[in-house]
């Protein structure tokens, strides 16, 4: 088991690799300028871990 501590440095670490990764990918794509790209990152970053930690 992880400790608290372990629990909050795994889910910052996790969240830094997911939104560079996803950053990386959107630049590659064409994105409505209606809605912010950070948003959409942070967004799409959240729900994975979410689901990761569940």
């Amino acid at each position: 088991m992880l400790t608290n501590k372990a629990v909050t440095f795994f889910h910052d670490q996790l969240m830094q690799v997911i939104i560079e990764s996803l950053k990386n990918r959107m630049k590659n794509k064409f994105m409505s300028q209606e809605i912010d790209n950070e948003v959409v990152v942070q967004f799409m970053a959240s729900a994975y871990v979410g689901v990761v930690e569940w």
